[in-house]
């Protein structure tokens, strides 16, 4: 289980892009700015404030139609 609060930081750079989890921003190198939703945002936050895990992501889908996504974060 992840602590409640991983780190306070915010903004992020990343093979040219920065993140901005603050205000839900993905900024290319131009300036260009590209609004993230919220799960996008902490997904992506999860990402970066927990570099060098192996992420394996499960979906599946029940019989009553919902769906479900899990997260392993795995420490290598």
């Amino acid at each position: 289980m992840l602590p409640a609060v991983i780190s306070d930081k915010v903004l992020f750079g990343f093979s040219g892009w920065t993140v901005d989890l603050g205000r839900y921003l993905l900024i290319d190198t131009d300036g260009a700015e590209q609004r993230l939703s919220a799960i996008e945002a902490t997904l992506l936050g999860i990402f970066l404030r927990r570099p060098n895990r192996l992420i394996i992501v499960i979906r599946f889908e029940m019989s009553s139609g919902i769906q479900v996504i899990a997260c392993l974060l795995i420490e290598l």
